[in-house]
């Protein structure tokens, strides 16, 4: 598989990549270098610790707000409202 680099940098990464690695649109990326190779990554907003998974990432809004949101929603599934 071949990309083609234009006259400001840029290159598609072709989707069935993106699919196989899971990038999405905006997603941050970490680039490196190791030799004449450019490493790309995601950066995942999550560490694995054991069996534990914790958020790294940055959260818009005052996440009370987000626990009552999803409060909401569940007792209306629930309630049939």
């Amino acid at each position: 598989m071949t990309a083609t680099l234009d006259k400001y940098g840029r290159i598609v990464i072709p989707k069935v990549v993106r699919e196989a690695i899971g990038l999405k649109e905006n997603m941050a990326l970490q680039l490196s270098q190791e030799g004449n190779k450019i490493i790309i990554e995601p950066i995942l907003n999550y560490v694995e610790e054991g069996a534990f998974l914790f958020f790294t990432g940055r959260i818009d809004g005052h996440s009370t707000d987000w626990v009552n949101e999803d409060r909401t929603l569940r007792d209306e599934e629930l309630l049939g409202l």
